[in-house]
């Protein structure tokens, strides 16, 4: 599960993944990795409460998402220096709970050079703007390497799934999932956390960039939403192990929009799976008027065997 950490006094918050039997010095030994504290200038509490080292999280009730917070003594998080090479050299002072979006406003500041023309790298790998210095590993005296490109905004396609709406977003190849997702919802209305995207029946993971998925100009990605809407039929998916999945449909959606559906729901890729219903294979193609479908209805999902 994962917890919440507030730093007092810096106010940094992050995030840690933790199981509910580690114990409070877990969690410091797991900060003083991370972030750089040394354990022994930490104290954490819960409640008003302060933490013993033997205690487990599941002692004070600390479930998903609780808030910790961590006072450090002496003057907190230490500030550090790293260096960036643009190709000349830029030295910055930093912390590890800084993200990276950030140490581009900050080398924006001082080249000039915009936000979204920053490729930040370390030791090979591209670094994501969503994470802190501390998830990357980026302590006193690393260097990051600054690539600079030119921006190239092309056009994709999002197919939102139930209701069949396609519209087209001018994106950058550079662009995160989750940057496309909160696209799609300052411009259309659809909850992030409603949305799943599926292109060529692969989930895309909200770090990815699309140029991890070879998206090009013109492709088109589905939005799977479902429960977007009004007047939807309630049916049920029966698996072969005799598992039930409700869904929610509208009669005009396509076959092939129901396994996406599935697919979000249970990881069975769309090419996996045959739907029977009423003794028929539905087919791909058609709606599930054309099989009347209703609310209520029950629909078989079997899985493909190799080559069939």
């Amino acid at each position: 599960m994962f917890i919440n950490i507030k730093f007092v006094p810096d106010g940094f918050l992050c995030r840690l993944e933790v199981d509910p039997y580690y114990t409070a010095f877990s969690i410091r030994e797991k900060i003083e990795t991370l972030c750089f504290v040394s354990r022994n200038n930490q104290t954490l509490v819960y409640e008003s409460v302060i933490l013993k080292d033997n205690d487990f999280l599941e002692d004070h009730d600390i479930e998903e998402y609780s808030m910790l917070s961590l006072i450090t003594e002496g003057p907190g998080l230490k500030s550090y220096k790293i260096q960036v090479i643009t190709p000349r050299k830029i030295e910055l002072m930093v912390k590890t709970f800084y993200r990276v979006e950030y140490i581009k406003l900050m080398l924006m500041a001082k080249t000039g050079i915009p936000v979204y023309s920053q490729r930040l790298t370390f030791k090979g790998f591209t670094l994501k703007d969503e994470n802190e210095l501390c998830y990357h590993k980026i302590f006193h005296d690393s260097t990051i390497h600054l690539m600079i490109g030119i921006q190239t905004t092309m056009n994709i396609n999002i197919r939102i799934v139930p209701d069949g709406f396609l519209c087209k977003l001018a994106v950058d190849p550079c662009y995160t999932v989750l940057s496309i997702k909160k696209k799609v919802e300052s411009f259309y209305g659809v909850p992030r956390d409603k949305q799943i995207l599926v292109y060529e029946s692969a989930i895309l993971n909200d770090n990815d960039f699309l140029e991890d998925y070879d998206i090009q100009e013109d492709n088109t990605i589905r939005l799977v939403a479902e429960g977007l809407g009004s007047q939807f039929l309630k049916i049920e998916i029966v698996t072969m192990t005799g598992a039930i999945i409700e869904m929610q449909v509208k009669s005009f959606y396509l076959v092939e929009d129901l396994k996406l559906m599935l697919m979000a729901k249970s990881g069975i890729p769309p090419h996996q799976q045959r739907l029977i219903y009423a003794g028929r294979q539905m087919e791909d193609e058609r709606n599930l008027a054309s099989y009347r479908i209703d609310t209520g209805s029950t629909i078989q999902l079997v899985l493909r065997l190799g080559g069939s």
